[in-house]
């Protein structure tokens, strides 16, 4: 028996409670029944306080407690702790905080009681348990929480303290500080700083400063910094800021610049470093990995080489436009269009070439030898040993790891396995009996159209049965084919979509070349007009697909050539094509109308590396890759200056920077790629950016493109349509979209940062503002006239030119008849004349630029002119010749300067003869 005296006073409330239950049932049960079970609650309650109700002790669980109007409301149950949400372990840095919490139900109040090591922790009593600072010592700890309430009690889960220690700051040295330098305006300065770091990378970013007040120079991160001083960078100073990856920072020592001013005009070539030929890659379509971790392709009547890092493509047999079927060594061999291309363990490529009806191999030596089939012979589909073999159409290869080939040969519906010596046997299909669709031993298997083979691991082949829209595989029995399954698809459908799905579901429209990487396949396919990159799991047979937009493309052309992730990345719906597991979830593959090599990630985002711009045709064998300029660039057709000191290069399809030590980086579109699309990085397109384009003070950039004003934020790459139309010209003042241009020439920026249209064809100077409302600004739209005078009533001709001088006003290059003439438009929208004296200026090649400081400056057939405002004399500073540009201090250009632009008092860079030139003027 219980002595009463020694309860608890949680027990003690026990038995009241039970107590009071039966007192309650004493209203309705009759006496001896109360009685009765007031004596049964006694002893329950009793026996319940002899023991622990706690479970993890062993005791019984207690039952469950009538609140009296504690822990709840008069007769409520309470509710013992629960565990929601489990403590977790934690790795941080040495000295770092960790924190542990759980959660936890049941009735209030809960009490925590956090352990370490099964330990209690001494003020440990809150839901969240925090290490103010880990210590090594620390490390391996366990931690959990015990929640209790008078119901009873719960315990987390282990959480366990992983304390790794703090990095070791590297070492930065400097084994060379910058010095002062003293030079002629127009000519070249440069600033150096060496040193290194015991760990991480030593980088670099200099600044320019003035009264000991310092910012960084966009773009300057290389050990040299270099420009071209202007008087007005007299007494500037450099300095470069160094660490180690980030740690470890100083700050070189202080380099001042002299500059002393040119004594008469000079040209200098702009520095332009990086750029190389591009290699064509017309007409891609095979290509494989090969063992070195290189891709080889087929391009044309080429065989060539992806480099293993995507970088750089070099010729490997063969000659570019040349078709025929010729053995020989590198250069001097010929192929006439092959279709496919494999490659073996050692270093041997072979390719197919349908036409000819042969197989032909490419030693490591670049040495070409004709292996099966006799060139041009008539189709057929014997078996035997090098030319007594015969093909039809044999359209796809892949090579085993058992070092014999597989090919798909079309036009007899089977595979033929060829040996490196030359033997080849029938493997799979029965060409006596044509097409069809027919599953089991090897022999009596029937293909349609078959356009693709690859070959995995275990030898099993996979084969393209395009023809009835099937993949299918062939099993391997020792040395020899086994049965023929169907793997996955839909079968014949006149649909002409795709369907993603599980084997049986999920559809195929074309499939071409193929590629096993472990247990996925990938395969090129049609949806309609545009491509896709499909992956099969080989063990079940779902079909998804990894890269490529259904449907049209978003421009007039079905082999657009845009990059991007799935539903905006388009690949042109080429019936050919091949695809090469790169091992990390992506694959690279050819684009063969768009004569592309793109990648295509494991998220299905698609990137361009390489393709034939159309500018590039005279470079058959030059190597590159994408995001390079041709050394004349060809394509260049307008400057802009940009507040750091760089130079945008607009070109035609491209946007690119050219900082001030003459690197060439990208900013948006793709060269050869002629579509008006907005986005980011080569996902955007230009379509005509060559017209005009230039650049605000903040560093934004506006071009046109087609009938479009465009806006550009170079630092994240976006481009999107300020206002105007990507495809309609007209006439048309109002809100960004519904707004018309017709002819833009020209682009300034103003104050308060609004964008000024020369809008030739509509006679007129419009203003766009920051939010892309369009207005007539001076001229009348539609009107073409010469008049001057208050806005409302003044004309003009055809607007060419126009730039703003630092007082608002702006200045405009009017081709009227029979030569242009200088107009000025005041704040108010005024128009006046300037009549010119000094020499005739040209329709159609006089442009004008004007400097920091607001020195006007002409560019005209004859030469750089300058220009007197109050007067409108013109004094000639550089002349032009026919016989080439002339450096140095007797400068001479020649006809035709296609753009110029301001880069510093006095300081114009400007196109001429395909090169970007620096002219310093007196």
């Amino acid at each position: 028996m219980t002595n009463f005296a020694r309860l608890t006073f949680p027990e003690r409330r026990a038995i009241g409670r039970w107590q009071g239950l039966v007192i309650a049932l004493s209203r309705w049960l009759p006496p001896p029944h109360a009685c009765r079970t007031l004596a049964a609650a006694l002893c329950m309650a009793l026996a319940s306080c002899g023991g622990s109700n706690d479970p993890a002790a062993g005791g019984d669980t207690p039952p469950p407690v009538v609140a009296p109007g504690g822990g709840g409301s008069p007769g409520e149950v309470d509710v013992a702790p629960a565990i929601t949400t489990q403590p977790a372990g934690t790795t941080v840095v040495e000295g770092q905080v960790a924190a542990f919490s759980v959660t936890a139900t049941g009735t209030a109040p809960l009490s925590y009681q956090w352990q370490r090591n099964g330990s209690a922790i001494a003020g440990a009593t809150a839901a969240t348990y925090t290490l103010a600072a880990a210590a090594s010592t620390d490390s391996g700890a366990i931690f959990r929480a015990v929640v209790s309430n008078a119901a009873g009690n719960a315990t987390s889960d282990n959480a366990t303290l992983t304390v790794t220690p703090a990095a070791t700051p590297p070492v930065l040295s400097l084994s060379a500080q910058p010095s002062s330098q003293s030079a002629s305006a127009g000519t070249t300065a440069s600033f150096t700083v060496a040193g290194g770091c015991s760990a991480r990378n030593f980088t670099v970013q200099w600044q320019r400063g003035s009264g000991g007040v310092f910012a960084d120079i966009a773009g300057a991160t290389a050990t040299t910094y270099s420009m071209a001083p202007a008087s007005s960078d007299n007494g500037a100073q450099f300095r470069a800021q160094v660490s180690c990856g980030g740690l470890s920072a100083t700050t070189s020592a202080v380099a001042t610049l002299s500059v002393t001013a040119a004594v008469a005009a000079t040209l200098a070539r702009v520095p332009v470093s990086g750029v190389r030929d591009q290699a064509i890659v017309d007409q891609p379509n095979g290509i494989v990995r090969e063992a070195s971790g290189s891709y080889a392709f087929v391009a044309g009547s080429t065989v060539r080489r992806l480099s293993a890092d995507l970088s750089t493509i070099t010729l490997v047999a063969g000659a570019v436009n040349d078709l025929a079927t010729i053995d020989g060594v590198g250069t001097a061999a010929r192929f006439n269009a092959p279709s496919s291309i494999a490659a073996d363990a050692s270093g041997n490529l072979f390719v197919t070439e349908p036409t000819a009806r042969v197989v032909r191999r490419i030693a490591p030596d670049g040495t070409v030898t004709t292996i099966a089939g006799t060139p041009y012979a008539a189709a057929g589909r014997a078996d035997g040993i090098g030319g007594a073999a015969s093909f039809n159409l044999p359209i796809a290869l892949a090579a085993g790891p058992d070092g014999d080939l597989y090919v798909a040969d079309t036009g007899n519906y089977a595979i033929r396995r060829v040996t490196p010596a030359g033997v080849v046997t029938t493997y799979a299909g029965n060409p006596a009996a044509g097409f069809g669709y027919q599953d089991g031993p090897a022999a009596s298997a029937r293909f349609h159209v078959v356009y693709g083979v690859a070959v995995a691991g275990d030898n099993t082949v996979y084969v393209a049965d395009t023809g009835n829209r099937y993949l299918r595989r062939i099993t391997r029995v020792g040395n020899a084919a086994g049965v023929v399954q169907t793997v996955a698809g839909g079968g014949p459908s006149n649909a002409n979509v795709t369907v993603d799905g599980p084997a049986g579901a999920g559809t195929f429209l074309n499939l071409r070349g193929m590629t096993v990487d472990g247990n996925t396949l990938y395969a090129r396919d049609l949806d309609a007009f545009s491509g896709l990159i499909r992956a099969v799991d080989l063990t079940t047979g779902t079909v998804r697909t990894l890269a490529g937009s259904r449907g049209a493309p978003p421009t007039p052309s079905p082999t657009a050539l845009i990059d991007g992730p799935p539903g905006t990345g388009f690949i042109g719906g080429s019936e050919t094509g091949g695809v090469a597991a790169i091992g990390d979830g992506r694959v690279v593959f050819t684009d063969f109308n768009n004569g592309a090599l793109r990648v295509a990630a494991a998220d299905g985002y698609l990137t361009t590396i390489a393709h034939e711009a159309w500018f590039n045709t005279s470079h058959p064998d030059g190597n590159g890759v994408l995001a390079q300029l041709p050394p004349r660039l060809v394509n260049l057709s307008q400057i802009g200056a940009s507040p750091d000191g760089s130079l945008v290069l607009a070109e035609q399809t491209t946007v690119r920077r050219l900082a001030a030590d003459g690197r060439i980086t990208p900013l948006i579109g793709l060269p050869g790629a002629v579509n008006n699309l907005d986005g980011r990085d080569n996902i955007a397109q230009v379509a005509a950016g060559g017209q005009a384009v230039t650049v605000a003070a903040d560093g934004t950039i506006y071009f046109a493109d087609l009938h479009d004003v465009r806006r550009l934020d170079p630092a994240t790459r976006t481009v999107a349509s300020l206002a105007g139309s990507k495809s309609v010209s007209g006439t048309a003042n109002g809100a960004a979209a519904a707004a018309r241009f017709q002819g833009v020439q020209s682009l300034a920026v103003g104050p308060g940062g609004a964008v000024f249209v020369a809008d030739q064809f509509n006679s007129a100077i419009r203003r766009i503002d920051p939010a892309g409302n369009v207005s007539t600004f001076a001229g009348e739209l539609g009107s073409l006239g010469a008049e001057d005078g208050p806005r409302g009533t003044a004309r003009l001709s055809l607007p060419a030119s126009i730039a703003f001088t630092p007082d608002g006003t702006l200045w405009v290059i009017d081709d009227a008849q029979p030569y242009a003439t200088v107009r000025r438009v005041a704040p108010d929208g005024s128009v006046s004349t300037l009549a010119t004296s000094g020499t005739f200026l040209n329709r159609g090649s006089t442009r004008i630029v004007i400097d920091p400081a607001g020195n006007i400056f002409l560019t005209t057939s004859e030469g750089i002119f300058g220009l007197a405002p109050d007067t409108g004399v013109l004094t000639q500073l550089i002349p032009t010749v026919q016989t080439g540009i002339v450096y140095g201090n007797d400068p001479k250009l020649v006809p035709g300067i296609r753009s110029a632009v301001a880069t510093g008092v006095k300081q114009l860079v400007m196109i001429n003869d395909d090169q970007l030139v620096r002219a310093t003027l007196p």
